[in-house]
C-alpha cells in the first residue's frame, strides 16, 4: 500500500511539476527536490509501523515526482534535435545499469548499519544537487509556456496520447 501511494503520488504530481519546471526552470527545480530528497529518504530509519510507513512513502512520493519528467525534460533540452531518442536511450540504459550494481555497494552498507546506509542515501542527493548546480552553470533553453501551471497540468490527463502511453506504462509489470 505505501509503495502504491508514493508511485501513484509520483504520477499524479510529475505533469504539476514538468509545468512548474516550464515556468521557474529545470534546475532550480532539480536542485530543491534533490536536496529535499536528501532529507527525506533517510527518514525511512523512523518507520516505526505501517501508518508511519505510508507516511514517509507519501513524502518520497510528492519529492520523486519531480525528477524523471524534469530531468528527462531538461536532457531533451540540451541534446540536438535529431539525437533526442539517442539521448533518451542512453540515460535510460546507464540509469538501469547504475540501478543494477547499486545493490551490491548499497548491502555491503546496510551490512555495517542502516544509519550508515540512511546518511549515505542522504549524502547522494546533496552530491546529486551539487552536480545539478555546478555542472550545469550556463544558460540553460527554457521554453516559456502562456498557461498556468494548473491548465497544462489538467491538459496532460486529457491528453488522449498520454492516458494511452500510461496505461501501457500500467500492462508492463503484469506481463
Amino acid at each position: 500500500v505505501a509503495f502504491l501511494c508514493e508511485h501513484g503520488l509520483r504520477g499524479t504530481l510529475a505533469p504539476m511539476f514538468g509545468a512548474l519546471s516550464d515556468r521557474i526552470g529545470r534546475r532550480a527545480l532539480l536542485i530543491a527536490a534533490a536536496l529535499a530528497t536528501a532529507v527525506v529518504l533517510p527518514c525511512f530509519l523512523l518507520v516505526s509501523g505501517p501508518a508511519s510507513l505510508i507516511a514517509w512513502s507519501i513524502a518520497m512520493g510528492i519529492v520523486g515526482s519531480v525528477n524523471i519528467p524534469v530531468s528527462n525534460t531538461l536532457l531533451l533540452d540540451l541534446a540536438p534535435v535529431e539525437r533526442r531518442q539517442s539521448v533518451l536511450a542512453l540515460n535510460y540504459t546507464l540509469m538501469s545499469v547504475a540501478y543494477t550494481l547499486g545493490v551490491s555497494p548499497a548491502g555491503y552498507v546496510a551490512e555495517q548499519g542502516y544509519g550508515l546506509l540512511g546518511f549515505m542515501s542522504g549524502l547522494g542527493y546533496v552530491l546529486v544537487a551539487l552536480l545539478y548546480a555546478i555542472a550545469l552553470r550556463g544558460a540553460l533553453p527554457i521554453e516559456k509556456s502562456s498557461a498556468g501551471v494548473l491548465r497544462n497540468t489538467v491538459s496532460a490527463f486529457r491528453d488522449r496520447t498520454f492516458l494511452l502511453f500510461a496505461l501501457m506504462a500500467c500492462v508492463f509489470p503484469l506481463s
